[in-house]
């Protein structure tokens, strides 16, 4: 492979055009390991895939995952510590242990998005799709 895998587990994807049972299944192995397939190569340390047209397939969007963090679990922590605080009447303490909570979900969701706005970025075998972030139709947790 001329890259190193990509952290979550498939080197490329594949372009489908047409149905399943007439995909030649020896041929598109290797095809996607050698990562001649959409986003076969790494980017910006991103995680990365496809935002496709509900009917059609063909890519609209490039998708930025998350990176792998303990924020979520830190969040869910400082939450149950607040509210046991409160349970127990340490209404104190569970003030503090909340406005620890408010500043870590303020933490985390600036860490989500970019910084700035990149445009149409290349996916592979001659496309090139914005980020989900600069669409202007539903983004994907919006569908």
């Amino acid at each position: 492979m001329p890259i190193p895998p990509a952290p979550y587990a498939f080197a490329s994807l594949p372009k489908i055009d047409s149905r399943a049972d007439r995909i030649d299944v020896g041929q598109l192995a290797p095809s996607l390991a050698r990562g001649e397939g959409y986003l076969g190569f790494a980017r910006n340390d991103w995680q990365e895939t496809l935002g496709v047209h509900m009917t059609s397939g063909a890519p609209e969007q490039l998708i930025v995952l998350p990176r792998a963090t303990y924020m979520p679990l830190y969040t869910a922590l400082s939450t149950a510590g607040a509210v046991l605080l409160m349970l127990f009447k340490f209404y104190s303490l569970a003030l503090i242990v909340a406005l620890a909570t408010a500043a870590l979900f303020v933490l985390w969701g600036q860490r989500a998005g970019h910084a700035r706005d990149y445009g149409p970025l290349p996916v592979g075998r001659g496309l090139s799709v914005p980020p989900h972030t600069e669409v202007a139709a539903l983004r994907p947790g919006w569908r």
